[in-house]
């Protein structure tokens, strides 16, 4: 199982829901190459997490689960043109549609994935925990036993009630 996480912000989402994309940027930049790389090894079927940054206002957490759709062309990117569309307040350069796999309206919070520590520490989630001290990266490739526990969390989180 393929799966991607896609950092968004409670002024970003609700768009990323109502148009059905994922999208990645680097600050004004019109091209990123490793954001590029990211996003170019995304497949149709792949899975999609969101995760919402807190802030004062928004808890925070993951939530999902999209799958990238079945289009030509994949990544979506052209310079010059409006990154900030529609009204998104944060410019996307890279982005890829995206279809309701099994929607859940209640995330897990970041504290539940990242700092509260399971048993065995090949439990912890590795790719996420390095994305978030280091990689600063908005499409996050995890491995496929990181992705199942985080599925599970979330469908655990909403026994089971698709949004």
């Amino acid at each position: 199982m393929r799966t991607r996480v896609f950092i968004v912000n409670d002024d970003t989402f609700p768009s990323h829901l109502k148009y059905l994309f994922a999208g990645t940027g680097a600050k004004d930049k019109d091209e990123d190459v490793a954001l590029l790389s990211d996003i170019k090894r995304v497949r149709p079927g792949d899975f999609v997490l969101f995760y919402i940054e807190a802030t004062a206002k928004v808890k925070g957490g993951f939530y999902g689960i999209f799958k990238i759709a079945n289009q030509v062309p994949l990544v979506f990117h052209t310079p010059g043109q409006e990154g900030f569309q529609p009204n998104l307040g944060k410019k996307l350069i890279y982005r890829t549609l995206i279809e309701p796999y099994e929607v859940y309206s209640e995330g897990v919070p970041e504290w539940e994935v990242l700092d509260k520590l399971p048993v065995y520490a090949t439990e912890i989630q590795w790719s996420l925990i390095y994305r978030k001290l280091k990689g600063k990266r908005g499409c996050t490739p995890l491995l496929p036993w990181e992705a199942q526990r985080l599925i599970d969390m979330i469908r655990n989180r909403n026994r089971g009630r698709l949004f």
